[in-house]
């Protein structure tokens, strides 16, 4: 079965993955991200780290890839 996790939980990741970890600026980010299935590209327009974060948090919540992105922390 796939985890899924509660909000506090993605809020946690959030500041794990942005800087706690190690600090990823917002390209850092997208290359992080598009290997869990995204294609973003980082640019003009891209939304605040946390916000970003957050959003890519909540799209693998419950998903197959989860566990693999969470498997660092």
């Amino acid at each position: 079965t796939n985890m899924i996790i509660s909000q506090k939980t993605i809020e946690k990741l959030r500041e794990l993955v942005n800087e706690e970890t190690e600090y990823h600026s917002g390209s850092k980010l997208v290359t992080f991200f598009n290997q869990y299935g995204f294609r973003d590209v980082y640019g003009n327009g891209f939304p605040s780290r946390w916000i970003y974060t957050e959003e890519k948090t909540r799209a693998l919540n419950g998903k197959a890839e989860f566990r693999n992105y969470i498997d660092p922390f």
